[in-house]
């Protein structure tokens, strides 16, 4: 790779830039649901959110008292995002929130979503953007990502109330577009010869091909990228999650107590006095250049 880096600081530039640099006011509020939060934290500090102009980050789901800001709506495709959205121009006694919106979502806006907020005037009337940003995944580090769907090997595999394998595998492909739109890249997709991993592949191939025009300008044709999309499953390598790595990684998780180590934030207790946290990150000089070496070797 010629960064190893890319999609990490193609995450954080999407939000830094293309989203919060967007935005020419001096006063900025910046509103985020679970899933854009965790995004966010895993791309880049608060302090460079609050380089942008940002002066205040506050939770969409909960109450807040209106202000004079431009209100900047960060948030994930979902309905119940859209709904806390909503409930904030909802309220017949007052006429707004905030008098400017700029709505940015993770990724697609499918049409019940956008009759959703069509159907609510206060609202409309004052989005001064609406935008799809594709950034639809988590890179806590410089060489690897992951779509933060930590109940999705039951998803594929079991039928619920709330969900089917179908519904599973069209959120992963969904996701992956997103990363493909991101990368500006049409990539040439491999699939292994078992079935979660087959149907994946062609789903994904299938609406990479089915792209508006609109979306297809912002990726290279499939001639002319270098990138192959390798879609696999645990049955490619099933040892490994039975092993136990040797790195330096392995070796800060495993010395660490759990309860001391919560979202790779390490808290101590060096004076008996006062309680200091130390974030376990790739911005880490010597994090970053050993967490992958082995112990010995």
């Amino acid at each position: 790779k010629k960064n190893k880096r890319m999609l990490r600081e193609k995450t954080r530039d999407l939000i830094l830039n293309e989203m919060l640099g967007s935005i020419k006011s001096d006063r900025k509020l910046l509103l985020v649901d679970h899933s854009t939060m965790r995004i966010m934290s895993a791309a880049c500090r608060m302090y460079d959110v609050y380089q942008q102009g940002v002066t205040v980050v506050e939770d969409v789901t909960v109450n807040r008292q209106p202000l004079p800001f431009d209100a900047i709506y960060f948030l994930s495709p979902q309905e119940q995002s859209v709904e806390y959205l909503i409930k904030d121009y909802d309220k017949p006694e007052r006429p707004y929130q905030y008098p400017r919106v700029h709505l940015f979502f993770t990724g697609q806006l499918d049409d019940k979503l956008l009759q959703m907020i069509q159907r609510n005037n206060n609202l409309v009337s004052r989005v001064q953007t609406l935008k799809e940003l594709h950034v639809e995944w988590l890179s806590p580090e410089s060489q690897a990502y992951h779509l933060d769907s930590v109940d999705m090997l039951s998803r594929l595999f079991t039928d619920s109330e709330n969900s089917s394998p179908e519904v599973a595998e069209f959120e992963i492909c969904r996701r992956l577009r997103s990363l493909c739109l991101a990368l500006g890249q049409y990539p040439i997709i491999r699939a292994a010869r078992t079935s979660v991993a087959s149907r994946i592949g062609s789903t994904l191939q299938d609406t990479l091909d089915s792209l508006p025009k609109s979306y297809k300008s912002l990726i290279k044709p499939q001639s002319a990228s270098n990138f192959t999309l390798l879609i696999l499953d645990r049955s490619f390598d099933p040892v490994s999650p039975l092993l136990h790595e040797f790195t330096y990684q392995a070796m800060i998780y495993d010395l660490i107590p759990s309860e001391q180590l919560q979202d790779n934030c390490y808290t101590y207790n060096r004076t008996r006095r006062f309680l200091r946290t130390a974030l376990i990150q790739q911005k880490i000089r010597l994090y970053s250049q050993h967490s992958c070496h082995y112990l010995v070797g």
